[in-house]
Parts: structure tokens; sequence; C-alpha cells
């Protein structure tokens, strides 16, 4: 028997009077489609999976036909279902919210109020149940709150840059670095010099760096550097750097570097054994609130994410932005006819506009208008979702799956990654 949507090699047996179970899984299919239940324990080597569904029947899957499987409790069920029946407007929204904050559904929640506050702006307790504050009459998040404060995160709180350096130096790498800066400065001075033969030895010695020391000294001289020369000359002696401190430079520069063969050189230059310290690093700027830097993100985490990345680049494959823009404002002003108001009068003169208000010119006026004429403008603040397709990509190269832009397959699929629901699926590079 096929049931609609399910594979052909299905077995369905309907069971009359059946209990609803009290989870409430998810079977993704291969090719799409998704079926809810409670999937029966089974040696996970069986080529036959069994669910009892919300409806009171059993389905009996082909194990091939299974993308794979995620747990979770009847409450997410219940959620999913009111979240689809749930009208498009900020009162509904916000019921549903409340719903979820008495059954302690804390993500959903927040993933209901998210969609308040991009329908009300202004929504201030949705606001203040994300956790955003409100400073110089804009909404911020404590991250973007916290980093426009000129903190850091480190393990999960907020420190000063000062502090960080402290926590990851030693006494022995602080002296280390400060003999490196001697070097570095006095190296970099004679390569944009005048003297040739000391440009060559400058060169020499600045190649024959082996110390990950020395790279505070580089990345200070050599970083920032307006000579595109010398930005590459800093990324082949990083390239040649063992440990995690040139990981985190170049890493930087294939995010920040203005020239792309640079950004490229920088990625490629990152070792194999370096990629966990640069990840990091490129999972940052996936919040960015710049896109440019997001998908340059994405690339980056391409060539070096791991399963670490996997979640952060979910949340990204779609980020939010705002763009300022000019539109025309017309402002308040006088028609030709004598009228006040907004929209679609004529910008008349001053001297004019008196002579109206004062009843001076009870036929009004005629005004001709040059096609040419600047009008008057304002700045808007407008909203745009942008779907990052280098993002998409390092999350295929990372899982092997391909579930397009659909954040909630994703979040299902690794959801049971993590829970090891689907014990046949592939592992993650």
């Amino acid at each position: 028997m096929k049931l609609a949507g399910l594979p052909m090699m299905a077995i369905v047996v309907l069971a009359a009077g059946f209990a609803s179970p009290a989870a409430a899984d998810v079977v993704r299919l291969v090719g799409g489609g998704e079926v809810r239940g409670q999937v029966d324990s089974g040696n996970s080597r069986d080529s036959r999976i069994t669910i009892s569904t919300l409806a009171g029947a059993r389905i009996v899957l082909e194990r091939e036909d299974v993308e794979f499987i995620t747990r979770r409790s009847l409450a997410i069920e219940d959620y999913e279902l009111r979240r689809r029946q749930t009208e498009d407007t900020v009162e509904a929204h916000w019921e549903l919210a409340e719903w979820c904050r008495e059954r302690g559904l804390r993500s959903q929640r927040l993933e209901v109020l998210e969609r308040i506050v991009e329908l009300d702006p202004e929504h201030e307790a949705a606001h203040r149940g994300l956790g955003h504050s409100l400073r110089d009459g804009q909404w911020l998040t404590r991250d973007e709150e916290m980093a426009s404060r000129g903190y850091v995160k480190h393990e999960g709180d907020w420190i000063t840059p000062q502090e960080l350096e402290l926590l990851q130096k030693t006494e022995a790498e602080r002296e280390a670095e400060l003999e490196w800066f001697r070097k570095v400065r006095l190296w970099h001075g004679w390569l944009t010099g005048r003297h040739a033969g000391r440009a060559r030895e400058a060169l020499e010695e600045l190649r024959k760096i082996d110390d990950a020391d020395a790279v505070a000294a580089l990345v200070k001289f050599f970083r920032d550097d307006q000579n595109a020369q010398m930005r590459a000359l800093y990324i082949e002696i990083l390239s040649n750097l063992p440990g995690p401190k040139p990981a985190a430079a170049l890493a930087g520069q294939a995010l920040y570097d203005a020239d792309y063969e640079l950004r490229y050189a920088a990625i490629n230059g990152i070792g194999p054994a370096q990629h966990a310290a640069a990840t990091p690093v490129f999972v940052r700027e996936l919040r960015s609130s710049d896109n440019v830097m997001v998908r340059r993100a994405g690339m980056g985490l391409e060539r070096v994410g791991g399963e670490d990345a996997v979640p952060y680049l979910i949340d990204a494959l779609v980020t939010t932005h705002r763009y300022k823009v000019r539109v025309r404002d017309p402002g308040l002003s006088f028609g030709s006819n004598g009228s006040f108001g907004s929209g679609s009068g004529t910008p008349l003169p001053p001297d004019i506009e008196i002579l109206l208000r004062t009843g001076q010119l009870p036929h009004g006026v005629i005004v001709n208008q040059p096609s040419n004429q600047l009008q008057p403008t304002k700045l808007a603040v407008v909203k745009y979702d942008h779907k990052n397709d280098e993002v998409l990509s390092a999350l295929r190269r990372i899982s092997g799956k391909s579930f397009g832009f659909d954040e909630r397959t994703w979040k299902l699929w690794w959801a049971a990654e993590k829970t090891g629901a689907n014990a046949e699926a592939p592992k993650l590079q």
C-alpha cells in the first residue's frame, strides 16, 4: 500500500484506537517529505524503521529511504503546528510567544519574538524578551552592545582586549614578542628605505623567521601596509610559521584585506593543523552587520571549518542587514492652489508661502517647476534578507548534505547528528 508522499516500498499498517505517542520524532525522507511520530527502538542495522504516527498508524520504511531522524518532544511538534496556524500579526505572535514561555520552550519563544520585532521594530516587550537594550534610540543585542563598547568574548564571558591579552600570554611570551618587535621594526624600516643592500638583508631576515612569537610584531608593521607587496610578504611569512598564532592572523587577513588575491593567498596559507585555530575568527564574522564579511567568513569556513562550525553556518544561511538609503521627502508644503499639507504638494519659495498664508494671493499661484529640480530627500533605514551562497557551500562541504536555504531542515538534521538518532548517517568531515 502506498501512502501519499512516501516511497513505494513503505508498508503502512492502520491500527484503530492506537494511542498517540508521547514523542514526536521527525523522519526526513530522501528526496524530501517528512513523517512525524514515535520511532520504535530497534537495532540500528535493521533494514526497516517502524514509526507510530500521531494519527494512530504504524508505518514501516526502508532504511535506505530515510535521510535522517530527529528525536524531539511532543511539545515541539505542538509548537510547530501552532506556528503554522498563527496569523502573521504582532498580536498573534505575542500570544504564541507567551504560550512558549509557559511551557519552557525557550528557543522557540526567541524565534517568535524575532518575528515580532521584524513586524514591529519598536515592540519593547519583544526586544526585552530577546535581551536587547535601547541605546541612542536603537535596539541592540547583548553581543552588539558589548562589542560596541569595545569588549571581546572569551569562553562565554565579555572582557576587555587587555584582559584577554593578559590571559593568553605568559611573561616569557611577552618578553619574546617584545624582542621581535625591535627586530621587525628595524627590518621594516630597511625595506622601505633607500639603501638597496639593507633592503635585501631585511628581506632575507624576514623570510628566515620561524618563531610564532614574531606574529604580533608582523601584524603591527605589515598587516595594514598600503603597499600590497608588503602585505603579500607578510602572508608568505605567516604561512611558514607553526601553531595557532599565525592561523588567526591569516584568517584576519583573509577577511579584511582589500585585495582579493591576497585574501585567497591568506586562506591557502592556513595549514590543516591550524584549521581549529582559524575557525573562531571566521565564525565570529558570520554575525557581522556587513553582508560582505558574512560571505567572506563562509568562504573561509568552506576551507577550514569542521563540525564545530555547523550550527553557526546554519544560522547564517540567510542573514538580515540594514541599509541607509536616501528617499524622497516631500515634507510639509503649500500647494500651488494654496493648500497646506504633505505628499503631493509642490514646494514653494518661502516668500510665496507667506503671501499664501496671509491671504494675499486669493486666486492661488502657478509654479513652473523645472523637470531637473532636485527633490528634498531624507535617509531611511531598510532591511534586506541575503541568501549567502558561500555559507551554503561551506555547509555542503562539511556535512555532505544539501538542503538548500531551508534552515528548518538543516536544524532538524543537525539535531539528529547531535543525538545520534540516525546511526547510519555519514560522519561529518
